[in-house]
């Protein structure tokens, strides 16, 4: 069933681009109503969901920004342990290198 529903996601919005794309080939205005028909189709999926899709948007956008959130901290949190390393490997290499200056001496 899952994947009936992305097939026919996937069919009717190629071929809703399409139709908006060959009906605005040579207007002047393309962008303005461009802009209006993606308006309209906001405020029909808005009725068809019997909800305000406005809220769902927004919820479903504050969501990612926390999955985005929590991604971007464990980024950092790696990123400064991999610093750490380095200094630690910069500092022993170069502990190396003293100690075996001194053994060539």
């Amino acid at each position: 069933m899952i994947d009936r529903i992305y097939r026919g996601l996937f069919v009717y919005s190629i071929g809703f681009y399409e139709m908006v794309h060959k009906s605005l080939a040579h207007a002047k205005n393309k962008y303005t109503v461009l802009s209006a028909v993606w308006k309209v189709f906001a405020i029909l999926l808005e009725y068809c969901c019997k909800s305000n899709y406005q809220m769902m948007i927004a919820k479903i956008s504050t969501e990612h920004k926390e999955q985005l959130d929590k991604l971007e901290e464990e980024l950092l949190a790696e990123i400064k342990t991999l610093n750490d390393n380095e200094k630690d490997l910069k500092f022993t290499l170069d502990e190396i290198q003293r100690e075996n200056g001194d053994l060539k001496k």
